[in-house]
């Protein structure tokens, strides 16, 4: 019976497997978007877009901590690539702003923002992030909030080459869903 049961809402189970990872809010206008590195692809084409669309008047990028290729001066900082996307994309220099430094993780992020929105007494943040990625990111960025008057919504994207209803026909899918489950299984063991 239960494999007459799985057979017949497969979809519909590995659907919400996906749709778990994935935090969707209702979009409303913000002061700033929040743009995580994650899926050069398609992240910082969607915050761009909310951007045009008039959701925010700033996009926030980090300053992490250099990848060995960066530190090493093979690569570009991750911030400076990313804000010459946006200004491919019609973002205006001026509504582009970075905070922190070397910063190493999500949590680290959110303590910078928090204090990017105290300098400017604002609030209402949109989180651009993967979709696959964003419960573990809403998760660390509210751990370095850490009770800071701060409202995230998060605006999970879509890989282009699969979404929460075609991952498990992709072997990229597999490997990005076991991990974001592998990543939220320990974090919440240590927590």
């Amino acid at each position: 019976m239960a494999i007459v049961v799985l057979g017949a809402f497969h979809a519909q189970i590995l659907t919400g497997v996906a749709a778990f990872m994935s935090v969707p809010d209702r979009l409303e206008p913000a002061d700033v978007l929040l743009v995580l590195y994650h899926e050069g692809h398609t992240v910082p084409f969607a915050a761009a877009g909310l951007y045009r669309r008039r959701y925010a008047s700033q996009l926030v990028l980090g300053r992490m901590q250099a990848t060995r290729l960066e530190a090493l001066g093979l690569l570009q900082p991750r911030h400076e690539v990313w804000r010459k996307v946006f200004e491919a994309e019609g973002v205006p220099p001026e509504a582009i702003a970075l905070i922190g430094h070397r910063l190493e993780d999500d949590v680290d992020l959110g303590r910078a923002l928090a204090v990017h929105l105290a300098q400017r007494a604002k609030t209402r943040v949109i989180v651009v992030a993967s979709a696959q990625a964003s419960r573990l990111s809403r998760d660390d960025l509210r751990r370095g909030l850490a009770g800071a008057p701060v409202e995230l919504r998060m605006y999970p994207v879509a890989l282009r080459e699969f979404d929460e209803h075609t991952w498990w026909k992709h072997r990229r899918g597999w490997l990005t869903y076991f991990d974001a489950y592998y990543l939220w299984f320990v974090r919440l063991l240590r927590h």
